[in-house]
């Protein structure tokens, strides 16, 4: 479903299409359309073109999640930990420890 923000942002896109805060915000919209798999596509494309964008690791993992890819969640919460901590943003470090510390809690058998 394409809503009026979510055009606009597609349209901001033509003339921008690495802008890593169009490529959130259409990854926002997917999710909350629940397009999990645009939503994932979009978050994978933002973290190939600016892997320094470290908020978009907790919400491609809780893609991930919804999707009961618990792997591929982990594997996000890890490499997202990893830049965080590269780039001193310890905020969003401990959010990410936190979700795949919940992660792990919730389905051991899985992980």
């Amino acid at each position: 479903m394409e809503t009026d923000r979510k055009k606009k942002i597609l349209d901001l896109l033509q003339h921008d299409p690495n802008s890593s805060f169009l490529l959130f915000a259409l990854a926002k919209e997917h999710e909350a359309d629940h397009e999990t798999a645009e939503a994932i596509n979009t978050y994978e494309k933002l973290i190939f073109s600016d892997p320094s964008y470290t908020g978009a690791y907790y919400h491609l993992g809780k893609q991930y999640e919804l999707r009961l890819e618990i792997k591929d969640a982990i594997e996000v919460y890890e490499k997202g930990i990893a830049i965080c901590l590269q780039q001193k943003s310890m905020h969003d470090a401990n959010e990410l420890r936190g979700a795949l510390e919940l992660l792990k809690m919730e389905d051991p058998d899985r992980v």
